[in-house]
């Protein structure tokens, strides 16, 4: 019996040991967290900039910065993002805004917020996604057209698309600068992609779109022979914006062109996608450069920005790849709230509600530092040793895209290293639902 009792008590005796190591652990966790973390006072923006200001040493140096969003339906990453923005082109000199929406809406986009043309919910309405339909994105393109506006700013903001997935607006674009530098090849190519003008692509025949995409890359490669023809100060500009929509109408019919529902199909579509998007904010850097701009703020998805996921090459990896450490990939996080998605079985959209304080999450550390919105940078942090094995560690982090399951969350929460994805991190505590229109 007494051998029966002092295993007993020693078993006690390691459970309350363990519980208080690991309590203990935990807190000294939060403090080096409470140390080493942004605290940032409102996602508003024009509630200044004060609190902002750490991160000027951070980014000092880098070309890009690339901001996520664990959610396409989230008001509070939203409006973070424009006070970021605000933030980016006020205090560090960016004039470049780039969005995961089509190349041919970012330019009617841009039409507005520089040449006032339209309105900015038409402009919106052009991109043809949820995601960027709310008053949360109309609001960030009003502040940009003011700024734009204000004649003391000689310097103006200018928007670009980095996606291929629509081409309805890319294909005026192309019409329109063709015209301005050789009325022979606007003729020829609105002649050539007159099936894409008048007929969904997914329509055509596997046939039809090789022999449209043969004919198209043709048809580019005697734009670019004709290069010197259009090398004056007055053409080139036109030339170069005829070429880079010719690109994305290229890039919308490859990538269309594999189009399936296996997931061996799915992922390399995926990754053609990410690639092209690499590509073309390469390109935008690229372009800007000549005329001084050579900085930019990138808003997509987490997935998108991030560095590493089994089976897929995502555009931040690329990036990374290029730039080095000027390329500087943010995701976001939160505890629990509402967004909008479209539901993965219904196909319907609507508002979902979670709430992940658990263990398990990357978000539940966070949420014991009592901070509810807070910016973390992965490298400065990482010399602390506790920081660096919480940053090292898998973990379930939110990357909800446009579609949900409400039934499944570890569908749009996979478990990874947070440090194997991105550079640093927003954490939003409590989040509510975009305002859609």
């Amino acid at each position: 019996m007494k051998k029966y009792f002092k295993i007993i008590s020693i078993c006690l005796v390691s459970i309350i040991s363990f519980t208080s190591c690991s309590g203990n652990n935990e807190d000294a966790e939060t403090e080096a967290l409470k140390k080493n973390l942004i605290p940032i006072t409102t996602v508003e923006a024009g509630s200044g900039l004060d609190d902002l200001m750490p991160l000027k040493e951070i980014l000092k140096d880098k070309k890009i910065i690339a901001i996520g969003e664990a959610t396409h339906g989230t008001s509070e990453f939203f409006k973070m993002k424009h006070r970021f923005f605000e933030f980016l082109v006020e205090e560090m000199g960016y004039r470049i805004f780039t969005m995961e929406v089509d190349g041919g809406s970012g330019q009617v986009i841009n039409d507005y917020i520089l040449n006032g043309k339209g309105t900015a919910t038409k402009a919106l309405k052009a991109t043809k996604f949820f995601t960027s339909n709310n008053m949360e994105v109309k609001e960030m393109l009003e502040w940009t057209k003011d700024y734009n506006n204000n004649p003391s700013h000689k310097e103006k903001i200018k928007f670009y698309g980095f996606d291929m997935q629509f081409i309805s607006d890319t294909l005026p674009k192309l019409s329109f600068y063709l015209g301005k530098i050789d009325k022979d090849l606007e003729k020829e190519a609105e002649q050539l992609l007159y099936p894409l003008y008048n007929s969904n692509i997914m329509n055509l025949t596997s046939e039809e779109k090789s022999d449209l995409q043969n004919k198209a890359e043709k048809l580019k490669v005697k734009l670019e022979e004709n290069k010197n023809k259009f090398s004056s100060d007055k053409l080139k500009n036109d030339y170069e914006m005829a070429l880079w929509n010719f690109n994305l109408v290229i890039q919308y019919i490859n990538y269309n062109s594999l189009g399936g529902s296996t997931p061996s199909l799915f992922a390399k579509q995926s990754n053609l996608r990410d690639k092209y998007m690499a590509e073309n904010v390469k390109w935008i850097l690229d372009h800007e450069h000549e005329t001084g701009y050579d900085k930019i703020m990138l808003w997509a998805h987490n997935w998108h920005v991030s560095y590493y996921s089994e089976g897929f090459t995502y555009m931040g990896s690329l990036l990374k790849n290029i730039y080095k450490y000027k390329y500087y990939s943010i995701g976001f996080d939160f505890s629990k709230g509402s967004f909008y998605a479209q539901d993965l079985n219904s196909l319907i959209m609507k508002i979902f509600t979670i709430n992940n304080n658990d263990p398990r999450y990357l978000c539940y550390v966070f949420d014991k530092t009592d901070i509810p919105i807070l910016f973390l940078d992965f490298k400065s942090s990482s010399k602390n040793k506790l920081l660096d094995d919480l940053l090292s560690k898998e973990q379930y982090i939110h990357m909800i895209g446009a579609r949900y399951d409400d039934k499944n969350e570890q569908f749009t929460s996979p478990l990874y290293p947070p440090n194997k994805l991105f550079d640093g991190l927003i954490y939003i505590k409590e989040t509510t639902a975009s305002t859609i229109y």
